[in-house]
Formats: C-alpha cells, structure tokens, sequence
C-alpha cells in the first residue's frame, strides 16, 4: 500500500532508499504515461486513436519493477556478506559488534549512549519466530568532512524471539518488555485511520484506469475493502505504555514495530492536536531523545483522547524532569 511505501521512504537510507525512489521514478512514469494515452488526450482530442499505447506502459511498468526486484535479490545477498558471522558481546558498560566477510568491521556501543531501543519484526520473520533488535545512539554535532550522523546501530540483525526479552534487559536493565500493560487507542481511532485510507484507496485505483480504462472501476470495491483491513489491523496493533523507567510504543500490522525510550533520555515531550483532532476531541503524543531520527520508528502515539493525552503528556514532563539527564 502507498502508506506502507511512505513509512519504508523515510525510514530507509542509503542504497535502500535509493532503490524505492527508483521503484517510484518506476510506477509514476508508466502510470502518468497511461493515463495521459487513456483519459487526457481522449478526453481534448475526442478520439482514442492513442489509446493503444496504454499497454506498452503496462509493460514498462512490469519491467522496471522486475528489475527492480533483480537488484532486491542482489541488496540481500549483499547484507548477508556484510552481515556475515555477526557477533554480539559485553564488554564492560559497552556492546561490541562484529560482522562482515569481505570486510570486518568491528563496532563499540556504548550503553550510556542509548536513546532508544527498536524491535522489529517482518512477515517473513514471524514465520521463522526471529526478529531483529535496533538502538539509537546519542552522538555529538557532525561536520561537513565528517559526512552525517548516523546515530541507528544493529544489536542483532537477526535473533531467535525467545531471545529477545534477555538482550533487552542487557540494555535497559530491570525493563520486562513480555509483563509491559498496553493500552489501545482511542475508540473512535479506526473510524479516523479509514478516512485517509479510503482515500489512499481511490488513488491507487486511478492509475489502473488510466492504465486500461473504465473498466478497473471494479477494482475499486476490493481495494477499499483491503485498505479498511489494513486500517483496521493497523489501529488495533498500534499501542502504549508508560512506566516509572520508560515510554514505549508499538505499531504496524505486517511489519511491527516496538520502541522503547528510557524515562532518563527524554529531552522533549510535546502534545499535538490538529484540526481533526481538535474536531473529534483527540490528541497525540511525541517523545524525542538525542538520538531522535525522522526516518526511526519513533515514540509519536496518535489517536489518543484529549484527556488521556494530557495526562500522558504531563506525566513524562514530569518524571523527565525529575530524572538527572544521562548522556
């Protein structure tokens, strides 16, 4: 879905992000090109004589995806080469890291430096009962020689699920992730999730008619009735809580995603409210730390009722206030 494409984008960096630009620089110019030979030049010409060359698009378009997907099997084959024998040790208040075949690297977290700390879990992963296990370090300001920060950092690429709770509390020690109390959303909260992704929806099918005219019209009902599965589960996945140590929130349906961030690495607690919000009484939270990063999956709680996010906000100002920073 396009939501899903949007959230991959900001996330990714480098070679990755690349490869969905690519994939959009892919799928915009067939479709554009399909709909300009189907519906725009029909409709200021009167005629259709153009209109066969709306399924030489469709092939352009099935081409650059296979291609695209070609450099998907080689990206992979590429991380298990520089993934390969990752090991993960303690060595005194630090995490050591060491992967790569054809090039080893050797890399020292350390725990001090923790802003927040991410699992992760693909379909794929869920089959085979692994996830993966990411933090955020805080690092000092970069120069222009020194290139950007990079302050994301594996802990385990790959890691049996059983495992996970333990390698969670080497890093927050005392933290339970398996006894944490999730509170949902608000109950209204799928009524405003279906709005844009009814809307997301329709999108998607336009290009299908421009692609082989009005007769993908049909594929309207089945679009929107996937897109109110996806809203529904999305909702329904997307939870909080709030201990005396940390925040954590969890989100996603097919690729989920749970962040932790330590009570004592907040900088900046913030409650938002947008017009739609205000409209139906709601309110949202966000939690930033040091190491905050617009492509992480972040602690931003949306679809909260106003009093509950109040009493959130308030809450984490508070015990973040009464918390020493720790760099």
């Amino acid at each position: 879905a396009l939501g899903v494409f949007i959230a991959k984008w900001r996330r990714a960096t480098g070679m990755a992000r690349g490869q969905l630009q690519y994939l959009a620089a892919g799928v915009v110019i067939p479709v554009a090109g399909g709909i300009a030979t189907n519906l725009i030049l029909p409709f200021l010409t009167g005629s259709s004589t153009s209109s066969w060359f709306g399924p030489y698009f469709g092939l352009l378009l099935v081409g650059i995806v296979g291609l695209l997907v070609l450099v998907r099997v080689v990206s992979m084959i590429w991380s298990a080469l520089r993934l390969y024998e990752f090991r993960l040790s303690r060595v005194g208040e630090d995490l050591r890291t060491e992967y790569g075949l054809l090039t080893r690297v050797t890399a020292t977290i350390p725990l001090r430096r923790v802003q927040t700390l991410t699992i992760r879990e693909a379909p794929l992963q869920r089959v085979v009962q692994r996830m993966s296990v990411r933090v955020e370090t805080a690092r000092g300001q970069s120069t222009p020689q020194q290139g950007p920060k990079k302050p994301r950092e594996w802990l385990a690429p790959i890691v049996r699920r059983s495992a996970v709770p333990a390698l969670v509390r080497e890093v927050l020690p005392g933290f339970d992730v398996e006894g944490l109390d999730w509170h949902p959303l608000h109950p209204r909260a799928f009524r405003r999730a279906l709005k844009p992704a009814s809307i997301i929806g329709t999108v998607i099918t336009l290009p299908l008619i421009g692609l082989f005219g009005w007769r993908a019209i049909f594929v309207l009902p089945f679009t929107l009735a996937w897109m109110t599965v996806v809203a529904w589960n999305q909702v329904q996945r997307m939870q909080w809580t709030v201990t005396d140590d940390a925040v954590a929130f969890r989100s996603g349906w097919l690729w989920r995603n749970v962040t932790i961030a330590p009570v004592v690495k907040i900088q900046t607690v913030a409650c938002t409210e947008s017009p739609f919000d205000r409209r139906a009484m709601m309110a949202g939270v966000k939690v930033d730390t040091a190491g905050a990063s617009e492509r992480s999956h972040r602690v931003a709680i949306p679809y909260l009722a106003r009093d509950t996010a109040k009493a959130l906000h308030e809450r984490l100002s508070a015990q973040a206030a009464q918390t020493a920073f720790r760099w």
